[in-house]
């Protein structure tokens, strides 16, 4: 009785130890996409910083070119416009390339956290079905189900004493 009683505290115990660990897994995926997420917002405000930074940068250059022309005596009509104008162009389609760059890394970010907690979850789930399977496995093997077997039916008897004689003798009552 005690050896069958510490088994199943050990088996029982591994069961618990599965849960936790699925528990565990749980949270440890939880967070790093969590991390992952705050390095999405941190890799799209950068993008962001950088360019603001680098419109300012574009329009301080435009103002100089345009500075230049007008010091050198030179109208800006013309080519010297169509000149400041592919400046803003340029500037422009860099300033969309970075803010683009960081959307991007920022959306790598985001599929990561979400495949790190599916995965979790998944790893969750499997050790629930584990720590089932397993407590499943050892109380099926260790119950006595011979004692629920019916008894052969005594053909010869003339009532049914002889099968309710017969089923108690078993032990089932």
């Amino acid at each position: 009785m005690t050896a069958s009683f510490a088994q199943t505290a050990v088996q029982l115990a591994g069961v618990a130890t599965q849960f936790g660990s699925g528990f565990a897994s749980l949270g440890a995926s939880r967070s790093e996409a969590s991390s992952l997420e705050a390095q999405s917002q941190l890799a799209r405000q950068e993008a962001a910083a950088e360019a603001r930074s680098r419109t300012l940068e574009v329009q301080k250059f435009r103002e100089r070119q345009a500075g230049q022309y007008m010091m050198s005596g030179v109208a800006l009509a013309g080519s010297p416009l169509l000149v400041l104008e592919e400046t803003r162009r340029l500037g422009q389609e860099e300033v969309d390339s970075i803010v683009s760059r960081g959307d991007a890394i920022s959306n790598i970010y985001k599929a990561r956290a979400q495949q790190t907690r599916a995965s979790g979850r998944m790893r969750f789930l499997g050790s629930l079905v584990e720590g089932f399977g397993q407590a499943s496995k050892y109380f099926s093997d260790t119950t006595d189900y011979s004692r629920y077997k019916a008894p052969a039916y005594n053909y010869g008897a003339r009532s049914g004493q002889a099968y309710l004689d017969a089923f108690r003798t078993r032990g089932v009552r």
